[in-house]
């Protein structure tokens, strides 16, 4: 499993993080989860597979998530489904095969478990029936236990928009007498987390909010610098969040071990000043080796490339060469060329 699928699999164990993220996909048209509850299941499931002598093999497909959600109906009852999560980093034009794979693989797990219950259920009353009496008796099948809903969450995080088919329905060419009808849907709910209108975001989860904040503005070096000093959800953000910005966006701030949460907004800072540190170490052993105002001058640019890698605009590293090598505004300019 690589660093970036490990990220997201800690970040998706968590209860609030996942109630947030589903809630963006409803509907508020049709209302909201009342009572909502999440309980997790084992995101690994079997399928079988053709192999080499013509035979099956069962083989293990993991999902990047998976919960048991209950919440309760206006008229007070309870309603039940199986959430299946999947993250995407890239399109993927056959996402609802693999949708329908994962969902059906899970439908019949729960057929499977059905079917053992109403065994074990028979054969509790045949013991029973004979306790009482010698006569053998017929016992009719038990009545099917409805299989719970399978919903599937495809998170994306890619910067194009997704532009392909969400259902497989729409995959299949029909022909008459068929009808679409005739091909299930396995339609599948996409949180395009770069494309979530900013009026959901208010009422959002805090950690789910700080992802997708972070992820806009990322490619707008100084927004995400202004994001991180002004805004109050950054200072204090889920280790797992913070790996799972890192995943999304290759981000290089440090992250504590052995703590659960982190300050953002120093981590953004402490970043910047070791930037700092390392140009000034730089030039000074460059400075022993080749002469003070060599050194000076290497140091001076490993100190602007790293800068520039930062994101800091071309106006503030002439500011910041002025105050730290006192640098006239001609000379500084010739280190950004």
């Amino acid at each position: 499993m690589s660093k970036k699928d490990d990220a997201w699999r800690k970040y998706l164990e968590h209860e609030k993080i996942v109630a947030g993220l589903l809630e963006l996909t409803v509907d508020s048209s049709l209302g909201k989860f009342q009572k909502l509850r999440l309980t997790r299941m084992d995101t690994r499931e079997l399928r079988f597979v053709a192999d080499d002598s013509k035979g099956e093999k069962a083989v293990k497909r993991e999902r990047d998530g998976c919960w048991r959600m209950s919440w309760k109906l206006p008229d007070g009852q309870q309603a039940c489904a199986i959430l299946g999560i999947e993250v995407q980093t890239e399109m993927d034009s056959v996402m609802p095969v693999r949708v329908a794979m994962e969902d059906v693989i899970n439908y019949s797990n729960q057929a499977e478990e059905d079917t053992e219950r109403a065994r074990r259920e028979r054969e509790k009353m045949k013991r029973q029936r004979q306790r009482k009496s010698r006569e053998s008796f017929l016992y009719p099948a038990l009545p099917p236990k409805p299989l719970e809903m399978v919903v599937t969450l495809v998170i994306y995080t890619g910067k194009q928009a997704w532009n392909t088919g969400r259902s497989l329905r729409k995959m299949v060419k029909v022909h008459p007498p068929f009808s679409p009808k005739d091909v299930p849907g396995f339609q599948f709910r996409l949180l395009d987390l770069r494309r979530v209108p900013e009026k959901k975001l208010a009422s959002c989860e805090k950690n789910s909010r700080s992802v997708i904040k972070y992820l806009k503005a990322h490619d707008d070096k100084e927004a995400l610098r202004e994001l991180l000093k002004g805004d109050r959800d950054f200072k204090r953000v889920l280790v797992d969040t913070a790996r799972v910005i890192q995943a999304i966006t290759g981000a290089k701030f440090k992250i504590p071990k052995h703590k659960e949460v982190i300050n953002m907004c120093k981590a953004e800072r402490e970043l910047c000043k070791e930037a700092a540190q390392i140009a000034a170490t730089i030039a000074e052993a460059r400075g022993e080796k080749r002469g003070e105002k060599r050194g000076e001058e290497k140091g001076i640019a490993i100190y602007v490339t790293r800068l520039m890698h930062l994101g800091i605009n071309k106006e503030n590293i002439v500011k910041a060469l002025a105050e730290d090598y006192k640098l006239p505004r001609v000379k500084a300019l010739t280190y950004l060329q």
